[in-house]
């Protein structure tokens, strides 16, 4: 049996039209993708002298956005709809966090996400670390992997001296309502030790995803949404690949398949188009009214001939659809 989508087209003109199909729809994307990078552009000119760091932050996850953008782009211009739905995800946590940030308490909030960083990285550095209490803890746990015997011996020497270098940054006094705002959550009187909070719970975003969103007014991102990507990212989606007749399976679904292509190309569009105009909210709402407009006159148009196509010339596969 062939693997890939392409090796079933029934001739060379048949693949001509479906990789023309493919195309148009790159084209599409790539186009936005620079049209993005022209909008962080502008936003980092218009931040030029504004030592807060609510710029690195709010930019930092707007480029980050593009990045998945672009990858998953590229992965559609072959028809990999499945591959796309992880990037998906990660595209609409960065347009959460954009939107929680800009919301309100934005240089709070932005230094949660770089003070979470500095904690994730400096408990990284502790793990690998044998002759730290979390680094024996972990020597302990993996003596009965015998995948990677000996792996923390094979660590850098200096690795309790990286940890110092990155623990100094928290003595930062800029850092001292948010490690206060942090502890509270870690720590919360009367309550025994919880697991260190998410970036967004500190200063109202709540303890999930699902409270950010409602926080957020966009609960419908979360119900219909996030949590079907999240399916796709656990491996929870593996059976929708098969059909089967009493008990046996009579068709697997090539690599490659474009079955629902076009709301993977909906949801990418979508996600840029409500981060994009939150981000322009903050910095310039002038330069928002323009964003509107163009969208509104020109792109999103041709958005809607582009998605029609898609959904009616692109074959489905049964348990995407």
């Amino acid at each position: 049996m062939k693997p890939f989508f392409e090796d079933y087209c029934e001739d060379n003109e048949s693949l001509v039209k479906y990789r023309d199909l493919l195309a148009i729809g790159s084209e599409f994307l790539e186009e936005i993708v620079r049209f993005g990078n022209e909008v962080i552009h502008v936003c980092i000119k218009k931040a030029q002298g504004d030592t807060r760091r609510v710029h690195f932050t709010l930019l930092g996850l707007a480029r980050h956005q593009l990045a998945y953008m672009d990858s998953a782009n590229i992965l559609l211009g072959k028809g990999c709809v499945e591959a796309c739905l992880p990037l998906l995800r990660s595209m609409l946590e960065s347009h959460l966090g954009i939107a929680h940030i800009v919301q309100d308490k934005h240089e709070d909030r932005a230094l949660a996400y770089e003070l979470v960083r500095i904690k994730r990285r400096l408990k990284e550095l502790r793990m690998a670390d044998k002759t730290h209490t979390d680094g024996k803890q972990l020597e302990a746990e993996l003596a009965s992997d015998a995948l990677v015997a000996g792996i923390l011996d094979k660590m850098p020497k200096d690795l309790s001296a990286r940890a110092a270098v990155v623990e100094a940054k928290l003595a930062d006094p800029k850092f001292a309502p948010i490690l206060a705002e942090w502890e509270r959550l870690k720590r919360p009187a009367g309550k025994s030790k919880q697991k260190d909070p998410e970036w967004f719970s500190l200063f109202g975003g709540g303890n999930s995803i699902r409270d950010l969103a409602k926080n957020l007014g966009s609960i419908s991102l979360y119900a219909f949404i996030y949590k079907e990507l999240s399916n796709s990212t656990h491996a929870a989606t593996a059976l929708d690949s098969f059909t089967e007749v009493g008990g046996d399976i009579t068709q697997i679904r090539q690599l490659r398949h474009p079955g629902g292509y076009h709301k993977l190309f909906r949801g990418v569009f979508m996600i840029f188009l409500i981060s994009f105009d939150k981000l322009l909210e903050f910095y310039d709402k002038q330069q928002q009214g323009t964003f509107r407009h163009h969208m509104t006159a020109s792109v999103v148009p041709r958005f809607h001939i582009i998605f029609g196509h898609m959904k009616k010339h692109l074959p489905a596969w049964l348990s995407v659809e």
